[in-house]
């Protein structure tokens, strides 16, 4: 019989990956808040703090979580700073602690049989752990409400957080900074070494929101232009750009900056407006995996290696418009061998190829696998 600690460990990361994209929305969402900005509600990552959580439950150690250098502190701080209710806060906890009690003890029943007792104990412990949580971020809160801040300063990172949070105040404090009614703004993702150079540098005065390992910077963008035009400011710092979208819609513009900062993995400078392609292809995980399911899934009997070379000959094939030598040029190969790679590809899809909406969808589906990074969350 497995001991129940044990089993909790071995599940961990596959419970993370289950939960997380759980815990973001559904702990947003009981507490009114609009699913879509509800990952920006957490100034943490949201994935390493569970993640601390359920260390803390394996290890017996369910105070730690009180350690006032930790991140639970870190997020009643970082809470304040942004202007989150401290009452949203203590809710979106709450909800997050019964949804993560609930998919760990399905996590613990499921699998090989486990010590019903140990079972019990584990329960317990993330119960008095969510409630420890809680006292945590009240502490870290009390001190983020109290850190000293200039006037600039305050009135920048308040408009920064009214704009994420959907705040009522927004406008008011947006002409406080001397921005427009109808201004128009990028969310930048960046760290915050690089976010104190920018601000210096630029010549707008930029709303700012930071968070545990990182600030989201809302940078004014001028009328009818796009957001790479803040290229030359930022390069240099390691930065994930949003569109270009009206301030209400901030949270639109980090939801975009965050996905395309996913796909663009190391690299240093990234902009959506480089990376719709991959953003809008990769957006709906149940429409690409009916996709999948669709066509591709005749491949799965094909050698894992075999496969891999097939589909990314394919992909290449539908972004060239069938041209052989310029796949071929991409790909480092002569053209009979796309010839002969796309003939067996039309045998295994039952010639499929030729059909217009099929080649779209498939093209929708392959771009869609190539930055399956975009599927995951903060």
């Amino acid at each position: 019989m497995t001991r129940a600690a044990d089993r909790l460990r071995e599940v961990r990361e596959e419970l993370l990956d289950e939960l997380v994209p759980i815990l973001i929305e559904q702990a947003g969402e009981a507490c009114g808040v609009h699913p879509l900005p509800a990952r920006h509600h957490w100034p943490t990552d949201v994935r390493e703090t569970v993640g601390v959580m359920l260390d803390a439950v394996v290890a017996d150690d369910v105070e730690s979580v009180c350690d006032p250098a930790g991140v639970f502190v870190a997020v009643g701080a970082e809470s304040a700073r942004g202007s989150l209710p401290l009452d949203d806060l203590e809710a979106a906890i709450r909800v997050a602690n019964r949804l993560t009690h609930k998919h760990v003890h399905r996590a613990l029943v499921s699998g090989p049989r486990v010590d019903p007792d140990g079972v019990v104990e584990i329960l317990d412990r993330l119960a008095e752990g969510g409630e420890l949580v809680v006292r945590a971020a009240r502490l870290g809160y009390a001190g983020g409400a109290q850190q000293p801040e200039t006037d600039e300063e305050s009135h920048t990172r308040r408009l920064g957080g009214a704009l994420l949070h959907g705040d009522g105040s927004a406008v008011a404090l947006a002409r406080a900074c001397g921005w427009d009614d109808d201004a128009v703004i990028a969310a930048i993702i960046t760290t915050p070494q690089a976010a104190a150079t920018i601000r210096r540098e630029s010549e707008c005065v930029l709303a700012h929101y930071p968070r545990a390992r990182d600030v989201v910077l809302l940078h004014p963008i001028a009328e009818d232009k796009l957001a790479t035009t803040l290229r030359p400011l930022l390069a240099g710092h390691r930065c994930a750009v949003g569109p270009a979208v009206h301030m209400l819609d901030s949270v639109r513009s980090l939801d975009l900056a965050h996905r395309a900062q996913l796909i663009a993995g190391d690299e240093e400078l990234t902009f959506a407006d480089d990376r719709m392609l991959e953003i809008a292809c990769s957006a709906d995980r149940v429409v690409i995996q009916s996709l999948r399911r669709t066509y591709l899934d005749d491949l799965d009997d094909v050698p894992e290696d075999q496969r891999t070379i097939l589909l990314e000959t394919l992909l290449e094939w539908l972004r060239q418009w069938g041209h052989r030598p310029s796949v071929a040029e991409a790909l480092g190969v002569h053209p009979q061998t796309v010839s002969h790679r796309i003939n067996r590809l039309k045998d295994l899809l039952s010639d499929e190829l030729e059909d217009p909406v099929v080649r779209a969808e498939l093209l929708v589906v392959l771009t869609a696998m190539s930055v399956r990074r975009a599927w995951q969350v903060p």
